[in-house]
């Protein structure tokens, strides 16, 4: 048998495109959840509620910490007069939630459920977070 020395390859370096999906703390969404979140949205534009949520359960069911799902999820239960489960929904986007502008969204619709619940204190406790810890989660990200 005869062998071959391998020869290293000349690589150049070349500058990667910027994507402003890098830019933003939040994971890349797959196409096949963004595929399943613009049926969500026709299904409920046309009105089938029931088809947009279990659509975007399944989405769920790919990405269980995109806290961008679990938004929508619980603005259709709020839809669905389900206020209760939409609260718990938002909680679950405020689990995931990797950036201050989706943070403080699910403060707010947490916030939403719970007036819609007749929690008038708890929907301002949750408006009061939406606003504090966004503004903790800024000042963490300029002193690192």
């Amino acid at each position: 048998m005869r062998s071959t020395p391998l020869s290293t390859p000349d690589i150049q370096e070349e500058a990667l495109p910027t994507d402003r999906q890098e830019e933003s703390s939040e994971p890349a969404t797959s196409p096949a959840v963004l595929a399943l979140v613009e049926q969500a949205d026709q299904r409920r534009e046309s009105g089938d509620l029931a088809g947009a949520q279990s659509t975007l359960e399944r989405a769920v069911q790919i990405e269980p910490s995109n806290a961008r799902l679990w938004l929508d999820l619980a603005q259709l239960r709020l839809a669905q007069n389900q206020p209760e489960q939409a609260e718990q929904l938002a909680l679950r986007a405020v689990e995931h939630a990797r950036d201050n502008r989706t943070l403080s969204a699910a403060w707010q619709l947490v916030a939403k459920a719970r007036r819609a619940q007749g929690d008038e204190a708890g929907a301002r406790e949750a408006e009061e977070r939406a606003g504090s810890e966004s503004a903790q989660r800024a000042e963490g990200a300029r002193a690192a």
